[in-house]
């Protein structure tokens, strides 16, 4: 399956209303006077779109920061000011488009301070944060749900993927890499899907006469609990919308609500749908109907799982990940490939060591508060060294 259905399956937006953007900076501070040097923006397939250097109207140096990407005060002496590329960048970032970062957030607020952007993108994706709740590292200082950040470089290179780091463009190129690696991890994509799968199988229904008619005389039978039904694509039959595609939900032969105009964003994510033709004919639900005050209303819950797991199973051994650049080892293949280091195995043979000592020792058992002490000073060092060897290995 294409990657493009699974970012909208997963996300709610295919690959081309991603936009994908990294900045480099005077410092770390975005409210506090620090500013943009560079800024890259990609496409979320990685095509490149926009790359400009940027002119700081208010730091003249920034020397820790030159370290790390190595834009200097006389790199940008003839480069635009921030307020210049404003118009472009807003161009690429705002609208209806899901804006994907590595700490998108951070950017995202030099942008603000700067004034090129007034709010935050309601639909935003930080590859960090995603990243680390599925692959990060033990123990976590500031992470979440016990995990570490990885920087960039470690997250790119776990997929397969290596680059000139701190560079803007390069960067953005780099996390739309990983942001597409990761539709195609079973490990992050079922997680995701399972967090969303509710919410895509429940389908408001509306009522027409008929149906109101339909779930009345059905809830006066005693059908209050979810009833076995089936969602039938039929389309609108008439107002503006006429033709237009929708569901009806039917128990037996009889309707029981219908969708409204623009309401079948979830069935087309949970089937990786778009076009008309492209949605299934009949889908397996559960209808909750209810009748308060003579008013009938109706719930469906499709109870199929849709193609979504099927197309994250198939990329586990899919090998045309959209890889560019060398590929690098990643961790978990050095795992697995790895010996035990010396060190670890220098540690379990210390453990063997005072282990033989202690076991020595009662060989010449001599009953005296002395003997007694060391035995138990020398099972304590064996069990704190075997207990350190342990960890070492792991």
């Amino acid at each position: 399956m294409a990657n493009a259905d699974l970012s909208y399956a997963l996300t709610g937006y295919p690959l081309d209303k991603v936009v994908v953007f990294d900045t480099e900076t005077t410092g770390l501070d975005p409210y506090g006077g620090d500013e943009i040097v560079s800024i890259g923006i990609c496409d979320g397939y990685g095509n490149k779109l926009f790359y400009s250097l940027v002119k700081p109207t208010r730091k003249r140096s920034w020397k820790e920061a030159e370290k790390i990407h190595g834009i200097s005060p006389q790199a940008v002496k003839d480069a635009p000011k921030i307020k210049q590329l404003e118009d472009e960048i807003r161009s690429h970032i705002l609208g209806d488009k899901l804006v994907v970062g590595y700490n998108v957030e951070y950017d995202l607020m030099m942008l603000d301070a700067a004034g090129v952007i007034d709010e935050m993108p309601p639909a935003r994706f930080d590859v960090m944060r995603q990243y680390a709740m599925v692959h990060g590292t033990k123990p976590a200082r500031y992470g979440r749900e016990g995990y570490q950040w990885s920087k960039l470089t470690e997250c790119a290179s776990y997929y397969g993927y290596r680059f000139p780091a701190h560079n803007s463009l390069e960067d953005s190129v780099a996390a739309a890499h990983c942001y597409r690696s990761m539709l195609a991890d079973p490990i992050w994509a079922n997680r995701r899907f399972s967090d969303i799968a509710a919410q895509l199988k429940r389908v408001p229904l509306k009522q027409n006469k008929t149906s109101a008619e339909n779930v009345i005389h059905l809830v006066s039978e005693g059908a209050t609990a979810p009833v076995p039904a089936e969602l039938r694509l039929a389309s609108i039959t008439q107002g503006v919308n006429k033709g237009a595609p929708r569901y009806e939900c039917f128990i037996d032969d009889l309707c029981v609500g219908v969708q409204g105009y623009g309401e079948m964003e979830g069935i087309g994510r949970l089937f990786m749908a778009v076009e008309q033709e492209q949605f299934p004919r009949s889908i397996k639900c559960q209808a909750i109907m209810t009748v308060t005050a003579g008013k009938a209303k109706c719930t469906a819950s499709i109870t199929e799982d849709g193609i979504v797991p099927e197309a994250i199973g198939g990329n586990l051994s899919n090998k045309s990940l959209p890889i560019s650049g060398e590929r690098a080892d990643s961790p978990r293949d050095i795992e697995c490939n790895s010996k035990k280091p010396p060190r670890v195995v220098a540690r379990y043979a210390l453990s063997a060591l005072i282990l033989f000592t202690a076991l020595y020792g009662l060989t010449e058992f001599e009953p005296s508060i002395s003997w007694l002490l060391t035995e138990i000073i020398v099972l304590l060092l064996f069990a704190f060294v075997f207990k350190w060897a342990r960890g070492s290995s792991k």
